[in-house]
């Protein structure tokens, strides 16, 4: 029992202090300025770098919407279920940020879940908006922003790069057809026809996704993990590891090496359900 199979209690609806989506659903959902998220985080005691005046004026527009309400002669604080959704935000058991690229532009969301609560963040323009959800849905939410889907069979290939010829190879894409693209991999002293048959893949991507898992067993350690990888569609997908874990290369003053292999969605969500932590 944990987050991997906890169920959200009853009672939480918020009533009219939250907004239902627009679509079919009963999904509820609450809107906050940059200036009023500032001051509901600074109200549940997060320090933040904006300065007063900012803050005070997202006070003051939370007070007239009722999420900010007296408690004593100087004090105020957020009602209650908007308080637990700024709790969960900032101070979650488990913390997953989902990135999304497609067509060369740079999403994300982020997931943050206790055993009671989970609340998906999505940044807006100009704001931010937070919605409540079941704890259960955390891995599969992510999953469903990134658009994991699971792809036909497709001929088993790995190989092992410097992360800066993957890189130069990837963003070749935009002027090179998969040929030149394969032979800047094959240069590098990768097979040609596996590296061709990945250029393929990258070639035809329409999404790249990286997610990011994060909780504390322990005040001062951290755990969990992350995965990237690149969905070319019937070309197949192709899991990039290792892209943030050359340090040691690099102080060595050689460039960090990556391993490009491919998997099925299946794997992937396997592998990330791994990381999230199980309370027994």
């Amino acid at each position: 029992m944990g987050l991997r199979g906890a169920i959200t209690p009853g009672g939480r609806d918020s009533g009219p202090l939250m907004s239902k989506s627009r679509d079919s659903s009963s999904e509820v959902f609450l809107d906050l300025t940059d200036e009023e998220f500032e001051a509901a985080r600074a109200a549940i005691g997060v320090a933040t770098e904006s300065d007063g005046k900012r803050v005070q004026r997202g006070r003051r527009s939370l007070a007239t919407r009722g999420l900010l309400v007296p408690t004593g002669k100087r004090s105020r604080e957020l009602v209650e279920p908007i308080g637990l959704l700024l709790e969960t935000l900032e101070r979650p058991g488990v913390l997953v940020r989902a990135v999304r690229s497609p067509s060369g532009e740079t999403v994300a969301r982020q997931y943050a879940a206790t055993l009671a609560l989970a609340v998906e963040h999505v940044r807006l323009e100009g704001g931010h908006r937070l919605t409540p959800f079941n704890p259960d849905e955390v891995l599969a939410r992510a999953l469903a922003f990134v658009q994991l889907t699971e792809r036909g069979e497709v001929a088993e290939g790995e190989f092992e790069v410097g992360q800066d010829v993957l890189e130069a190879a990837t963003q070749a894409r935009a002027h090179e057809d998969s040929a030149g693209m394969a032979e800047r991999l094959v240069a590098a002293g990768v097979d040609r026809g596996i590296a061709l048959s990945f250029a393929e893949a990258a070639n035809a991507a329409d999404v790249s996704a990286t997610i990011y898992i994060t909780f504390r067993p322990e005040e001062d350690v951290f755990a969990g993990g992350e995965l990237t990888w690149l969905d070319g569609g019937e070309a197949g997908i192709w899991l990039v590891e290792g892209a943030s874990s050359g340090d040691e290369s690099e102080e060595r003053g050689s460039p960090a090496i990556v391993r490009v292999r491919t998997t099925t969605a299946e794997w992937i969500a396997r592998e990330l359900f791994s990381y999230l932590p199980s309370v027994r």
